[in-house]
């Protein structure tokens, strides 16, 4: 009997054992991957919770393993799809996992689908300091809603991919986001970190933010080209963008421009390729001191090249600033300032080869356009070559330096004036030009200093109703064609004193003769002939060549 009892016992210990040890490494195994989860690379960052939609692990949605969470925690996520609308109002570090756990054949990042119905994820105030990273994101809603915002103002609003609703320091790190209404959308007052994310084929914006966003080695493209939707930029920014920093990306064929910023606040676009986008590469209004610098931006305007300012850097009623070491080409535009003051624009390795809608009058094409300024802009050290239109237009602008840049080869003028005022053009090359070397027309107090003007298909000079003063220069004409100068006064008032010469004065190499055509009133060539001694003329020459000395000592 003791035997047989003995026996028995000693029999269900060894199934007891048995089993055991087939349950241990289970339960092992789940509790390693909550300490160290493993991948391709190793045991990597600690989990504390473990998705898995097929059961493997500790929840099979994301929003259970989120509401279970204490802040601070680490949730693992892992591949397959996950139809859910995410909301974290906690502290959370959200990981996806490109490879199945356990069971099941799923591969490639975890993906967060919101089956086009709300936010596919949104991070509210009390979710400071989050991070997601790994995953694939899409299918918020696409429908266009009004709201109001916090100054009771209707905003025109859309679900995102990823909204972040007032909270800071939060990580956006190598996830997917893509055909959302917009990819991420960061309406915060502090740090928003965008890193290493592809965002592409949202109805509008692939990036939308207010305040404070670090945009670094991001794929930005096709955005806003849906069919019956093209409309939004690769990245836009609105009036509370302060600070922000867009560095490294590549931002190419969003439906209206690679970069939007609507802010008053100094935004740093740094080293980027910015290619392809619909009207403009980069597109400001209204910012103080921005710096746009190391940049390649070329084919912009390509959905909207009949229009004026299409262009690859546009520049609107912006105060201060740089544009500087830039590879600008092949836009409908290179770089257009409109009302701006302050601005530099200066050694850009090329801005060139901008193309020419064929409209009529042209209204882009040009290497460098300046239009309605309020004076102070500096455009300096510059390669600005085959343009279709002028290298350098400025119309209706005021006091602006133009020196120490080569113009070359472009299709009308090197640079050319209209209705201008006080602007100086100081050792410059302009030469190849297919019309004109310097051109202008309604120029008033105007000068070209110490420049070469030489090789230019018509005229080196062309001033029509001007009072232009050119001294120092060098200058050929071409030998086959008349004249180098061609100057056209004629009775035209334009709300200045009635002269209007053009005064020439010390130049040298003078090759061709003065043409006069109309009635030409005050010509000053060369120390002497047809010296003019009207008062009010001699007194707008002593101020510009004071001007002149100024700017040559700057």
């Amino acid at each position: 009997m003791t035997n047989n009892v003995f026996k028995k016992s000693l029999v269900i210990g060894i199934i007891i054992l048995f089993l055991g040890a087939s349950i241990i490494p289970f339960v092992t195994s789940k509790e390693t991957l909550k300490t160290s989860t493993f991948n391709s690379t190793g045991f990597t960052d600690n989990c504390d919770w473990i998705v898995d939609n097929e059961g493997d692990g500790d929840f099979t949605n994301i929003q259970d393993a989120i509401d279970f969470a204490i802040p601070g925690q680490t949730i693992c996520v892992y591949s397959g799809t996950y139809f859910e609308n995410i909301e974290i109002n906690k502290q959370i570090k959200l990981k996806g996992y490109n490879y199945e756990l356990g069971s099941g054949n799923n591969t490639g990042k975890p993906i967060i689908n919101a089956s086009f119905n709300s936010h596919t994820l949104i991070i509210y105030s009390g979710g400071n300091f989050t991070s997601i990273t790994g995953f694939e994101i899409t299918g918020s809603g696409t429908e266009y809603k009004w709201v109001n915002d916090s100054s009771g103002s209707r905003k025109r609003y859309i679900y995102a991919g990823i909204e972040i609703v007032y909270a800071m320091e939060c990580s956006i790190f190598d996830n997917t986001i893509h055909d959302n209404g917009c990819g991420i959308d960061c309406n915060t007052e502090k740090f928003v970190y965008i890193e290493n994310n592809i965002i592409s084929n949202n109805y509008d914006d692939g990036i939308r933010g207010f305040e404070n966003l670090r945009i670094i080695d991001n794929y930005i493209h096709h955005n806003g080209i849906h069919e019956n939707f093209n409309q939004g930029d690769g990245i836009e920014l609105w009036t509370g963008a302060v600070g922000s920093y867009i560095y490294n990306n590549t931002i190419e064929y969003n439906f209206i421009d690679g970069i939007w910023a609507d802010t008053p606040n100094k935004v740093n676009i740094i080293i980027n390729i910015i290619n392809s986008n619909g009207f403009c590469g980069v597109h400001m209004y209204g910012s103080i001191g921005s710096k746009i610098e190391g940049n390649t931006i070329q084919n912009n305007g390509i959905y909207f090249k009949e229009r004026e300012f299409a262009s690859g850097i546009f520049l609107q009623t912006c105060n201060g600033g740089s544009i500087f070491k830039n590879n600008i080409i092949y836009n409908y535009n290179g770089v257009s300032l409109f009302n701006c003051i302050n601005i530099h624009v200066y050694e850009n390795e090329n801005i060139s080869y901008s193309q020419k809608f064929p409209q009529i009058p042209p209204l882009n094409g040009y290497g460098i356009h300046i239009k309605d300024t309020k004076g102070g802009n500096r455009i300096s050290n510059n390669n600005i070559i085959f343009n279709e239109n002028d290298g350098i237009g400025v119309e209706n602008s005021d006091y602006n330096i133009i020196r120490d840049n080569i113009v070359k080869s472009n299709k009308i003028a090197g640079i050319h004036l209209s209705h201008t005022n006080w602007n100086c053009i100081i050792n410059c090359t302009l030469e190849y030009n297919t019309y004109s070397g310097f051109a202008c027309i309604f120029a008033f107090c105007d000068c070209i200093h110490e420049s070469r003007i030489r090789n230019n298909g018509v005229y080196s000079i062309n001033a029509w109703f001007s009072l232009i003063f050119a001294q120092n220069n060098t200058w050929e004409g071409v030998p086959n064609f008349p004249y180098s100068i061609v100057i056209w006064n004629g009775p035209y008032t334009y709300n200045k004193p009635s002269l209007k010469p053009i005064i020439i004065k010390s130049n040298r190499h003078l090759i061709g003769n003065v043409q006069k055509i109309g009635k030409v009133i005050g010509i000053n060539i060369d120390e002497g002939k047809e010296l003019l001694q009207q008062f009010q003329v001699l007194k707008y020459y002593s101020a510009m060549s004071r001007r002149i000395e100024k700017y040559d000592l700057s």
